[in-house]
């Protein structure tokens, strides 16, 4: 586990403990596995509270309870100098379990994600990988920018040009052309542009349009009974199932094409939305495990190229600690 230096005793404890809970949710925890963690619980009292406090943390992340519960009666605890030794030769690295339990539980929210959308999306017309932006200029010369891990599919015809947002986020300089509207369709969500310059962004479930030049009009899905807006330039509205469109609001253009340029602007930004955003640009994810944390506030400005370093700079500011299970799930706690 990659930690800051120096490291307190209590700490330390915390991330050992950490260790064995990813082993015992690997699904191949043998019965000694579970007794020598029994062992190391009885050690001392701070073993103890360590492993609670690994035990929330984990359950925090939305683990199931630990499968099987530790009800075996420890043996007397071992002398401390030859207790962890034991520990490191006997087992498998925590590490390696670490990665398997990510995988796990990854490929067991993909059906509830959406298999289809994924697959559409892996298909699509134009494509960015996580990290990656990408310029597009269509036959109608029309220009499409593509942001981090984004999917879209175009229909141009004599009568239309027709766009559909799978994921991620994209910003659209379109070529004028009164006889062929051009519409872009995001999760139900159509915004067809009045004018030159927009942004529509799609992300868990819910879409967010906004105007950098002149204007567009905005209509929800279908059948669910919401009335069209337009939005003019430095306006935005978003859209989401529950709650359908909602209010048109102010946008900090600024902020919002910041991307373009390749950095992140973050205004007095709670921890738990800038973490949100910094996992759009890095493979993995970083969670906030712990919710005192959530409502930080961040101001700085980022490189898109590099939220590792980002992740870095708001852990120094902030004084929070990263727990690295793997290079692909990084945790945050006090």
């Amino acid at each position: 586990m990659n930690l800051s230096d120096p490291q307190d005793p209590s700490e330390r404890l915390v991330d050992e403990a950490i260790d064995w809970l990813v082993q015992l949710q690997s699904g191949q925890a043998t019965d000694d596995l579970q007794r020598r963690c029994a062992n190391w619980r009885a050690h001392s009292p701070a073993h103890e509270a360590a492993f609670q406090e690994a035990e929330a943390l984990w359950k925090g992340l939305g683990r199931l309870p630990l499968n099987p519960p530790l009800h075996i009666n420890p043996e007397p605890p071992a002398q401390p100098a030859s207790l962890r030794p034991e520990v490191r030769t006997a087992r498998i690295p925590a590490r390696t379990w670490a990665v398997a339990a990510t995988v796990l539980l990854v490929a067991g929210g993909l059906w509830s994600a959406g298999m289809l959308d994924i697959m559409r999306a892996d298909l699509a017309d134009y494509r960015t990988a996580t990290g990656e932006q990408r310029r597009v200029t269509l036959a109608d010369g029309s220009t499409l920018f593509l942001n981090t891990d984004t999917a879209l599919d175009v229909t141009i015809t004599g009568k239309a040009r027709s766009v559909r947002l799978l994921r991620g986020e994209a910003d659209f300089v379109v070529a004028p052309d009164p006889t062929r509207p051009f519409t872009v369709t995001s999760a139900g969500v159509a915004t067809r542009a009045l004018g030159t310059e927009f942004a529509v962004r799609l992300q868990d479930g819910a879409v967010t349009v906004t105007v950098l030049e002149h204007a567009v009009r905005v209509s929800g899905p279908a059948g669910d009974g919401m009335d069209a807006v337009t939005l003019l330039e430095g306006e935005r509205v978003g859209y989401s199932p529950d709650t359908g469109l909602g209010r048109i609001e102010l946008a900090d253009l600024r902020s919002a094409a910041a991307w373009r340029r390749g950095k992140l602007i973050f205004a007095s930004q709670p921890l738990a939305a800038v973490v949100e955003e910094l996992n759009r640009y890095r493979r993995g994810r970083i969670v906030v495990a712990d919710s005192r944390l959530r409502d930080l506030r961040v101001t700085g400005v980022f490189e898109t190229a590099d939220p590792d370093g980002a992740l870095e700079a708001v852990k120094r500011v902030l004084r929070v600690r990263t727990i690295s299970l793997t290079p692909y799930l990084v945790l945050l706690r006090q």
